[in-house]
């Protein structure tokens, strides 16, 4: 069997990708922290909202990862305020989940226009 990535969402453990695992199978989880050593949930409000605002003077877009589950929703919210143009990545390793965004993508992104 080989390890995959995965996301902890509502209480389930979501695979990155497809496993073919027998019923039954017994697993290791463990979180990995952020990629960097750094939380979202550290950057103050203020900060974020400065930082959308310069994203959306300069025109940059902001991609919100299906794979990754990021950024999270609250950023995704100051992106949207802001006039940020979101752009959805799939991170895909195969074929039949590029250009699915229904994990994580797609609730986030709606939460945002809300």
């Amino acid at each position: 069997m080989n390890a995959v990535k995965a996301t902890w969402t509502n209480g389930r453990i979501l695979p990155g990708e497809p496993v073919d695992w027998p019923d039954g199978s017994e697993l290791v989880v463990e979180p990995v922290g952020s990629k960097i050593g750094l939380d979202e949930a550290m950057v103050p409000d203020a900060l974020l909202a400065d930082l959308a605002k310069r994203i959306a003077h300069a025109g940059a877009l902001a991609e919100v990862n299906e794979k990754w589950s990021c950024p999270s929703p609250r950023t995704v919210t100051a992106l949207a305020r802001a006039g940020v143009t979101l752009v959805a990545g799939s991170d895909s390793h195969h074929c039949r989940n590029i250009g699915v965004y229904d994990r994580w993508v797609r609730p986030t992104a709606s939460a945002a226009r809300a």
